[in-house]
């Protein structure tokens, strides 16, 4: 009888072996993948850049050592930067960047303060996104926050002081509705730093408010802080109004009263039919009725050029 040969389960096809050598090249490509990395970099280049940041902000006398986490997140800069006392409420970009911020943190900075936040003591460097932590160390024993000096004092201008203080001052005065910044709403009770920023921020957004009642469209500000801030607010005729013939789609949409669904119907509405010849006009478009004119008629205004 002829014997059967047995199955060949150590034998290999030509598919199996070369994908065998494939992963056997590719090990080895990974074993030495870290080391050629680590050739490729140029130790010299990055020794020089630690040395040029600690000379920054460092004396010979100091030890740079304290400065180990300082060699990330910077741009370019001077290999001499003078150390000075300054207000980051006061300075402007170009003080920021020449300090080592990179410009498009130093650029978030400015459109935060323009909205009225304010630095209120020098650890709040601490809170500036994508600053770095060792440079901001370094920058805060050279903060001094100013305050603007009360009109009843005896001097005119500005002068240091602590910034607790200046609230405990203004604690009982009123504030103008329309141009208090973030500081002073801060005084007011119930009233903290994100509260006072989105009050800010919406009353841009919004021109100015007209009614103390437009307060409660502030997301999160609860109507019994609402009444017992009421009887400390003062109206100040700061209202920015758009002209309800030139603005364009974007000005009319930003505006929390129109949106743009409403603004797009505006705008072509004025381009169908021509300017608008009074604002009352504005109610013949169908989804402006008497409530809704009333609420936006405060912020508009009227021209006669053709858009």
């Amino acid at each position: 009888m002829k014997q059967r040969n047995p199955h060949p389960f150590f034998e290999l096809t030509n598919h199996e072996r070369r994908g065998i050598y494939i992963i056997l090249l590719v090990s080895v490509f990974m074993w030495f993948l870290p080391e050629l990395i680590q050739k490729c970099k140029d130790p010299q280049d990055a020794e020089i850049r630690f040395e040029n940041l600690t000379s920054t902000f460092f004396s010979d006398e100091e030890n740079p050592n304290q400065r180990e986490d300082s060699s990330a997140g910077f741009v370019s800069m001077p290999s001499k930067i003078p150390l000075r006392f300054f207000d980051p409420n006061i300075i402007g970009e170009k003080e920021w960047i020449s300090m080592g911020l990179r410009p498009k943190t130093a650029h978030t900075v400015r459109r935060y303060i323009e909205k009225g936040g304010r630095f209120r003591k020098p650890e709040d460097l601490q809170k500036i996104w994508g600053m770095d932590a060792g440079l901001c160390k370094s920058l805060i024993p050279f903060v001094r926050i100013k305050e603007e000096q009360n009109a009843k004092t005896a001097s005119i201008g500005y002068h240091w002081r602590d910034t607790t203080q200046t609230r405990r001052r203004i604690n009982a005065r009123p504030i103008f509705i329309n141009s208090a910044d973030s500081v002073l709403w801060e005084s007011l009770p119930g009233i903290g730093p994100a509260l006072a920023h989105r009050i800010v921020s919406y009353r841009e957004r919004l021109g100015g408010f007209v009614s103390v009642n437009q307060l409660s469209e502030v997301w999160n500000l609860p109507d019994s802080v609402l009444q017992k801030i009421k009887n400390r607010l003062q109206f100040d005729d700061k209202i920015k109004k758009m002209d309800i013939n030139q603005s364009s789609v974007q000005e009319f949409g930003r505006h929390p009263y129109f949106g743009f669904r409403l603004a797009k119907i505006i705008v072509n509405y004025r381009e169908q039919h021509g300017i608008f010849q009074t604002l009352e006009d504005i109610q013949k478009i169908a989804l402006i009725d008497k409530n809704k004119y009333d609420q936006i008629r405060p912020y508009l205004t009227i021209g006669t050029s053709s858009p």
